[in-house]
């Protein structure tokens, strides 16, 4: 079995790192000083970006890369060339004029060149977040992320506020948090969503007043879990062995569904035996039951 995580939004030992990292960048205006004042600001703002990174390593064209659960996770230096998140890219706003990346204490960033920067992160839980500290008024209001999508999928926005690609049958493949948006005095901005084509918008209400800066982020907060043959076989007898199951619950993998399986799960699980077939499913992370599936495809 492999997960992939695609995009999220606290250790001490980060934050220090970072701190330590940042300290001699260079003097004012530099990329290397926006960067600083970049990571500063979600450091009051939204301290939780910058905590539980993931270990990354940086070579040639690349500011850093992960492998989380088999999946190659790329923050590039050009930043037009965009984040690679295992067969999906995920462009960065305004990327033909920002400069290079930046990259310390595992933190990336990009300056935009018009009062933005681009902050990527990628944890060690297997997401990665992509954040937008807007430093001034006469910043953009609107940040592009353009998607790479396989034919057949496309790109929605919830009635919640949330975005998510879906595929022909309508099966979930990313789902995107509902966007927030917070003011350097901690209050929240007005924010939404829009879709053109495969390009998702973030659009940021702020006003002439707003405490400046503002940390915008949209959070791509799902992973998909492939079940294999011998795990779809493995939950079909834990289903039917409720007894001999229920007595070790609460189990941090297979053993705790056969407790609590949705409908949903239970119905997969079922066809994907009968017709011996694999499972992928979509998963949420809130803890290591299963509450958090939205939605199950045997493939």
């Amino acid at each position: 079995m492999r997960s992939s995580r695609i995009f999220k939004w606290a250790t001490p030992t980060a934050v220090s790192l970072l701190a330590v990292g940042l300290t001699g960048f260079a003097s004012a205006d530099s990329p290397a000083t926006n960067a600083a004042d970049a990571v500063a600001a979600i450091q009051q703002v939204a301290p939780d970006v910058v905590t539980g990174l993931a270990e990354t390593v940086a070579g040639e064209h690349v500011a850093a890369a992960a492998t989380i659960a088999g999946e190659d996770v790329i923050v590039p230096s050009d930043p037009s060339d965009g984040i690679s998140l295992g067969a999906v890219t995920v462009g960065l706003p305004y990327a033909q004029q920002a400069e290079d990346a930046v990259a310390s204490g595992g933190v990336v960033t990009f300056d935009n060149n018009n009062g933005s920067t681009t902050v990527p992160v990628i944890h060690r839980d297997g997401e990665v977040q992509i954040s937008t500290v807007i430093h001034t008024p006469g910043a953009p209001r609107r940040y592009a992320y353009p998607m790479t999508l396989e034919a057949g999928q496309s790109l929605r926005i919830e009635v919640d506020g949330s975005a998510e690609v879906v595929d022909q049958q309508g099966s979930l493949v990313v789902a995107i948090a509902s966007p927030w948006a917070r003011d350097a005095a901690g209050d929240d901005v007005p924010t939404h969503y829009e879709v053109d084509g495969a390009t998702l918008i973030q659009v940021v209400d702020f006003t002439p007043t707003t405490a400046f800066p503002v940390v915008a982020d949209p959070t791509y907060r799902l992973y998909t879990i492939h079940y294999s043959r011998s795990d779809v076989e493995q939950m079909w007898k834990m289903m039917n062995n409720i007894n001999n199951v229920c007595h070790y619950v609460p189990l941090p993998y297979l053993g705790a569904l056969s407790c609590g399986a949705p409908a949903n799960l239970a119905a997969a699980i079922s066809q994907a035996h009968y017709q011996a077939r694999k499972i992928d499913a979509v998963y949420y992370d809130c803890g290591y039951n299963y509450c958090s599936y939205y939605r199950y495809s045997v493939v």
